[in-house]
């Protein structure tokens, strides 16, 4: 996993396998690590790794071992992909 901050003006251009999808990180919001292409640089990441006996076990979670979890103010947010690499 690796991270570039960009700043200022002009286009950042993403590409992704599918449609992106933006999700409004609201108190707290998980994503699979694989799935997520970027984020807004207000949001708090957290790597959570859980092995887990059951999937529904957690509610909340997915079922993925490694998750990020993003938390942050309102207007910040999460790009995935829906296709995991």
């Amino acid at each position: 996993l690796f991270t570039m901050q960009f700043q200022g003006t002009g286009t950042v251009v993403i590409k992704t396998h599918g449609t992106p999808v933006v999700l409004p990180v609201t108190p707290t919001t998980f994503a699979d690590c694989n799935a997520v292409v970027a984020w807004s640089a207000a949001s708090q990441v957290i790597v959570s790794s859980q092995v887990r006996l059951r999937r529904n076990a957690y509610p909340g979670h997915s079922g993925e071992t490694v998750n990020l979890q993003f938390r942050g103010a309102p207007g910040n947010f999460i790009v995935v992909q829906p296709y995991e690499v």
